[in-house]
């Protein structure tokens, strides 16, 4: 917990703004940000149709502030660190997970240089980059971040088919 909370302070301290959505979406936007609803675990009583599966990624939500939001400002810098709740075989009840989103609009390479600082600020050293073809992200400008087979981070400049859904 210590260690998110010192994620959400350098994040703010290098000018972003936090995001807080709700933790349940609906079956338009996993359809709109191209994921399915099988892999998602739906709730047996929602609340109302916006709320019916629990979310396996953050990125739909703030995909859909962003498209809310980026008309009252020339430039948006945003950022979630929250659960997303993946599903488990043979359990009722899914494995919860904080995973960090981060939307700005001032480039690939700005945001590559972002992940690298976060990392040295909390002490991740000796990971490699590599090239990854991604659904969400533009096939030329995206990558992830691994250290001993663990993916650290995926990040890139969003899909162009991705971006007009939004």
């Amino acid at each position: 917990i210590q260690l998110e909370k010192n994620i959400q302070s350098m994040m703010k301290y290098w000018g972003y703004n936090e995001l807080y959505t709700y933790s349940f979406i609906s079956q338009e936007l996993i359809e709109k940000a191209g994921l399915h609803n099988r892999t998602h675990l739906r709730l047996q009583t929602p609340l109302t149709a916006e709320f019916t599966y629990l979310r396996t990624s953050l990125l739909p939500s703030l995909l859909d502030a962003v498209s809310h939001n980026q008309h009252i400002t020339d430039s948006l810098s945003l950022f979630e660190l929250s659960k997303v709740y993946l599903p488990q075989a043979q359990a009722a009840l899914p494995d919860e997970h904080p995973y960090l989103v981060i939307a700005n609009d001032s480039g690939f390479l700005t945001l590559k240089g972002l992940v690298e600082a976060l990392f040295e600020e909390i002490g991740i050293t000796n990971y490699a980059r590599y090239e990854e073809a991604s659904t969400f992200f533009h096939p030329k400008q995206s990558g992830s971040y691994q250290k001993s087979n663990d993916r650290l981070a995926t990040f890139g400049t969003l899909h162009p088919a991705l971006s007009a859904a939004f």
